[in-house]
């Protein structure tokens, strides 16, 4: 699986390949949409006013015509444009900088017609009164520039709604205005007024005031201007039918231009076209569709990427517009959000007279881009997923195939000898060529050799024991013949120690034989269920008769539960005198030696424990082997070492363990033989 793992790196490096191709793609596009912005710049040039770093209003372009009813409703996508006024006086000095303004004001155009939008915050509103000569009440004063002459309005009422603007004649209002149409509504903390102005009063310069009749002893007025009245006026910036019906004339429909004046006002836009909704979504479009979206989330791909420029309320800025406006020209592209298609965009200066007089911005998303990398990307997918999951399953395939051939092998080999030790004969030998198969007959070969040189090693005991049995008896009944006549004393005691080694030689001869006896035993002896309890409490009266100088105790469950196996009864009997033997031989005089019956759920244990020396830790590893004696020197019997190793044969062959371990009660050794139970009980 992890080397399976790797070949993911197929649809990442193509995946690299495809991203390479888009930006190759998109950079092409944007260097072709700079040259376009190059074009419509010069072509725009001459249709752009002389740039004035001067203060503007701009007139935003409206979606439709503004009825003049004091409510904003017409005015909702333009909230954000609303502007505060920049001075506050009376009429007894000049203005000064307004730092908390209650006064904002939007200009609208719709054609030829042009719109204001005032509201003003005011908790103690006061009304026009008729009776007075002069204007009174709260009122707006509009002063608007026209070929160089100033004309003066002013709007007031006596209660709310619609009205006709009026001419200001010094502080005295005169005639309504035909055209000047205005609408006032109050608000809980103020007003809201709504003007037209018709094209024949329109000019190019404007100027509008509040004057707060209750603000204190004098009347205070809000305004754009530093004083009520003079000769200053805030240059009003409108958008530009005629570069707009220029521009659609050069600008196809997938593009998004947009010119603005030196201060970023927008003064003529061209918007793309919508895409048109496809008749009908096949499912292979919805499915690459998809694909496309589960590729991008799964390589984080489409991250958000902000644009070098942004346009908010009319007005173009950020670093791409400041570098256009320095005379720089330049290519770039955004994503406006998450898997979002990329936009790429282009910023060039607009000159009139060799001045920069406005910045041209033209955008273009990257559907081109974007049709052809996602369809290489949707293709290099499924084509990479195909081959991928194809070698990933011959790649599973072929290793669990090998995985299982090797499992066989091991279980093979760990099984290859039986609960005896024996090597068995039914090894399975695979007959692949391959190098499995050869260490599979390698592991068959070996086997055999082995199970023949144990056949001959086991069968070497009896061998011997038949073939030294008539040598031994001769020369043991010569030994006894010479030991019978006269001999010197030299003589007798060499035949003495001759006839020590053939006693000695005959006891070798007696345990290899009945370890002989006992596998012959195992191999053929009937099992049956033993009831372990009752056969220890059989033995154990026998063991203090025949150990008088030993303190045996036997220790049984509490429980009514029967430690029942399947085995030989003369065998567990066997081995039951070889434990006890072994016990008696290494606790002292009157030593204490402990037989003790366990029971668990599954398993049954005997333990025999002397008192003693405790286990050597040199040796412990050899107890069970033959021929391996630990007893000192000064013992009363000849031992051999078979004891032990006869014990362990037969709790093995009866599926059982045999292990040695120091005891503390009684201290000294301990040897625990574990039997499974007999099934059933």
């Amino acid at each position: 699986m992890l080397v399976s793992l790797l070949l993911l790196l197929l649809p990442w490096a193509g995946y690299q390949y495809v991203q390479e191709m888009e930006r190759a793609l998109r950079d092409a596009q944007g260097a072709g949409l700079l040259n376009s912005a190059r074009a419509l710049a010069l072509a725009a040039g001459a249709h752009l006013p002389q740039a004035d770093q001067g203060r503007t209003f701009f007139a935003h372009p409206l979606a439709r015509s503004i009825e003049v009813d004091g409510y904003p409703e017409d005015w909702q996508p333009l909230a954000e444009v609303l502007q505060p006024v920049r001075f506050t006086g009376t009429r007894r000095d000049r203005g000064e900088a307004a730092t908390d303004a209650p006064l904002a004001l939007a200009f609208g155009q719709w054609g030829e017609e042009l719109y204001v939008l005032l509201e003003a915050r005011d908790e103690s509103l006061r009304y026009y009164n008729p009776a007075r000569e002069t204007a009174n009440g709260d009122r707006v004063v509009l002063r608007i520039a026209r070929d160089g002459a100033w004309a003066d309005y002013v709007f007031l009422t006596s209660a709310p709604g619609q009205f006709l603007g009026r001419r200001l004649l010094g502080r005295s209002p005169g005639d309504d205005v035909p055209g000047l149409r205005a609408a006032w509504s109050s608000l809980a903390d103020g007003f809201r007024l709504e003007v037209r102005i018709p094209p024949a009063l329109q000019g190019e310069q404007v100027a509008l005031y509040w004057v707060d009749s209750d603000a204190g002893v004098a009347p205070r007025w809000w305004g754009t201007e530093s004083a009520l009245s003079g000769q200053a006026g805030t240059r009003l910036v409108r958008a530009r039918p005629d570069l707009e019906r220029r521009l659609r004339e050069f600008v196809s429909g997938e593009a998004h231009v947009r010119i603005a004046d030196a201060q970023g006002w927008v003064l003529a836009e061209v918007a793309a076209h919508p895409h048109p909704p496809r008749p009908e979504l096949t499912v292979r479009d919805i499915g690459e569709a998809l694909l496309v979206r589960l590729v991008d989330l799964a390589l984080e791909a489409g991250e958000p990427r902000p644009a070098r420029f942004e346009a908010r309320g009319g007005r173009l800025a950020g670093p791409a517009f400041e570098e256009a406006l320095a005379g720089r020209a330049s290519a770039d592209w955004y994503r406006p959000q998450r898997l979002a298609p990329s936009v790429v965009v282009a910023a060039v200066p607009v000159l009139r007279d060799g001045a920069v007089a406005g910045v041209l911005i033209a955008e273009q998303e990257t559907d081109p881009v974007a049709a052809v990398s996602g369809s290489a990307l949707t293709r290099l997918v499924l084509t990479t997923l195909a081959v991928v999951a194809v070698l990933v399953a011959g790649l599973l395939g072929y290793a669990s195939w090998l995985s299982w051939r090797v499992r066989a092998l091991r279980d093979a080999v760990g099984q290859a000898l039986d609960e005896r030790g024996v090597v068995r004969e039914d090894f399975p030998v695979s007959a692949a060529s391959d190098e499995i198969g050869e260490l599979s007959r390698g592991y068959g070969a070996l086997l055999q050799q082995v199970r023949e040189y144990t056949g001959y090693l086991r069968k070497l005991a009896g061998n011997l024991a038949h073939e030294l049995r008539t040598p031994l008896a001769v020369v043991s009944s010569s030994l006894e013949n010479l030991g019978a006549g006269a001999l010197d004393e030299r003589a007798r005691t060499y035949a003495e120690r001759a006839q020590q080694g053939a006693s000695r030689l005959r006891a070798i001869l007696v345990a290899m034989s009945e370890a002989s006896r006992v596998e012959q035993a195992l191999e053929s002896g009937e099992r049956q269920r033993v009831d372990l309890a009752r056969l220890l409490a059989d033995c154990v009266p026998a063991y203090r008769d025949v150990y008088t100088g030993k303190r045996i105790g036997l220790t049984l469950p509490c429980d009514d539960s029967a430690c029942v196996v399947d085995g030989v009864p003369e065998l567990l009997v066997q081995m039951l005198d070889k434990l006890l033997d072994n016990a008696a031989d290494f606790s002292p005089s009157g030593g204490r030696i402990e037989v003790r019956l366990a029971g668990a759920p599954r398993r049954c244990r005997i333990e025999v424990a002397n008192e003693g020396p405790p286990l050597p830790g040199v040796m412990r590893s050899q107890l069970f082997e033959p021929l391996v004696s630990v007893r000192g020197a000064g013992g009363d019997g000849l031992h051999l070492g078979f004891g032990l190793y006869i014990a362990r044969m037969i709790a093995t062959m009866h599926e059982g363990r045999l292990e040695a371990r120091d005891s503390s009660d009684p201290p000294g050794a301990a040897f625990v033989i574990d039997l499974p139970r007999a099934a059933g009980s």
